[in-house]
C-alpha cells in the first residue's frame, strides 16, 4: 500500500509477483487501489486494474476508490476508474454519493460526471443530514456548480434538507454572495426558514452584510420571526451598519 501511496509501481510488481494480494486491506479497509487513487498515482491505478483488482472495494466507512478520487480533484484517476467500470451509483456509510464528492471539487468534477452521464436526483441525500449536493456546493461556495445544475435541471432550487435548509440558507450563512446571487435569480425562495430560523436572520447573524441586502433586494421577509420569536432586527444589535439597513427598511415599509 505504501508503494501505491507512492506512486512506484516497480516495487509494486515485485510485490505482486511475490504473491502480494491485489486487494489486500488495511485495518481500516483501505486497499493499494484505494491509496493510489487518493494521491493520484495514475500508473500505479493501471497497474492495480490490469492485477484485477476490485475497483468498487472500500474502506470499512465504504469509501471507494472513486470517492477519493474525486474528492482529492484527481479527476483523471476518477475517470480511469469509471472507464473501467467502476460502479459510479455507490454511496459510503454516510450515505454520500460521488455527487457530494464533486460539488466540493466544483465544475470540472461536474463536466465528468455529466460526460458519463452518471444521474443525480432529489432523493440523492447523506443519511446524516439529509444534505443533497446541491446543499454541499452552496456551502464551500461553488456558484458555477449550482448554476450548472439549476440550467441543466437536475436540481430543484428550492430543495430542503432534514433541518429545513435551503441552498440559500447555506449561501446566506456563509456569506457566499455569488452563489446567492445564482440562487435568487433562478428563482429561488428566500423565505423557506429552517427548523430554526430563515436565511435573513442567518445572515444577520452571521454579519453577512452584503448577503443581507441581496436577500432583502429579493423580497427577504424583514419582520420573519424565528424558533425564538426574534425578528432579523432583534439579532443585528451587536452590527450597526447591518441594524441601520433593516431598521431604514422597516421606516420606509411603515
Amino acid at each position: 500500500m505504501y508503494a501505491a501511496r507512492g506512486g512506484h509501481t516497480g516495487v509494486m510488481t515485485q510485490l505482486l509477483t511475490a504473491g502480494a494480494g491485489v486487494d489486500d486491506q488495511s485495518e481500516t479497509g483501505i486497499t493499494a487501489l484505494y491509496e493510489a487513487a487518493k494521491h493520484g498515482r495514475l500508473e500505479a491505478l493501471d497497474l492495480l486494474i490490469a492485477h484485477g483488482a476490485k475497483l468498487d472495494l472500500g474502506s470499512n466507512t465504504k469509501h471507494t476508490p472513486l470517492h477519493v478520487s474525486i474528492g482529492e480533484g484527481h479527476l483523471d484517476v476518477a475517470e480511469r476508474l469509471i472507464e473501467a467500470g467502476a460502479s459510479t451509483s455507490v454511496q459510503d456509510a454516510m450515505g454520500v454519493s460521488i455527487w457530494h464528492e464533486a460539488a466540493g471539487v466544483g465544475t470540472s468534477a461536474l463536466t465528468l460526471l455529466r460526460k458519463h452521464g452518471v444521474p443525480l436526483h432529489d432523493d440523492h441525500v447523506d443519511v446524516v443530514l439529509a444534505r443533497h449536493p446541491f446543499h454541499y456546493a452552496a456551502v464551500e461556495g461553488h456558484a458555477e456548480f449550482c448554476a450548472a445544475l439549476l440550467d441543466a435541471k437536475m436540481v430543484d432550487v428550492n430543495l430542503q434538507d432534514i433541518d429545513g435548509c435551503t441552498a440559500v440558507y447555506y449561501a446566506a450563512a456563509n456569506g457566499h454572495v455569488e452563489v446567492l446571487r445564482v440562487l435568487l435569480e433562478a428563482g429561488a425562495d428566500p423565505n423557506i426558514m429552517s427548523i430554526r430560523r430563515s436565511p435573513l436572520h442567518c445572515a444577520v447573524m452571521w454579519k453577512r452584510e452584503e448577503c443581507v441586502r441581496m436577500l432583502i433586494a429579493h423580497g427577504a421577509l424583514v419582520d420573519a420571526k424565528d424558533k425564538d420569536g426574534k425578528t432579523p432586527q432583534d439579532i443585528a444589535h451587536d452590527n450597526c451598519a447591518i441594524a441601520a439597513l433593516l431598521q431604514d427598511i422597516k421606516i420606509r415599509g411603515e
